[in-house]
């Protein structure tokens, strides 16, 4: 496995692991017909314009030219923490290689672009329905965070939100 910085070329890839992740990690949550709608293509121009603004740092897992999963992380978007907090705007991994390592693979290096970038902590949202993100975010040691809960509305579906943090400096 390769983990490089993505380029505009790979947004294709990303787009296709976003929103084949979204369809089986949140089957249960959300709205068949809401999963269903969701396109590669609107994906595709999303991420196209994200990395050429280049606000945020984007890295992919790929082996044998295939794109398996990616991280995207930058400045904490919370009004609430400072400049010092970085924070994991998405990870996803294509099912076929969940519980392979690689979400692990691309935390840690995201993890020491942090340290290297001077982030002093890392935080997340994660929906309270994704059981499998929580267990593996608590499993790296990310840990829910004081008055660290919203509610949003999805395709019709009230769901909660939860922010899990974790420090850079141990």
């Amino acid at each position: 496995m390769n983990i490089s910085r993505a380029s505009p070329e790979d947004a294709y890839a990303i787009a296709q692991v976003h929103v084949d992740s979204w369809r089986e990690a949140y089957r249960t949550i959300l709205p068949a017909d809401y999963l269903a709608a969701l396109s590669v293509e609107k994906r595709q121009a999303f991420w196209t314009q994200a990395i050429a603004e280049g606000r945020s740092e984007l890295w992919l897992a790929k082996a044998d030219g295939v794109t398996q999963a990616w991280i995207n992380f930058g400045k904490s978007r919370d009004d609430d923490l400072d400049a010092t907090d970085a924070e994991i705007w998405a990870l996803y991994v294509a099912q076929p290689f969940w519980s392979k390592g690689i979400g692990l693979q691309l935390w840690l290096k995201a993890k020491d672009c942090m340290r290297s970038q001077r982030f002093s902590s890392c935080s997340l949202w994660v929906l309270s329905e994704n059981f499998r993100a929580v267990r593996f975010y608590e499993m790296v040691g990310f840990k829910q965070g004081i008055h660290s809960s919203k509610s949003m509305e999805l395709a019709g579906i009230q769901l909660t939100e939860l922010r899990y943090v974790i420090s850079l400096e141990d």
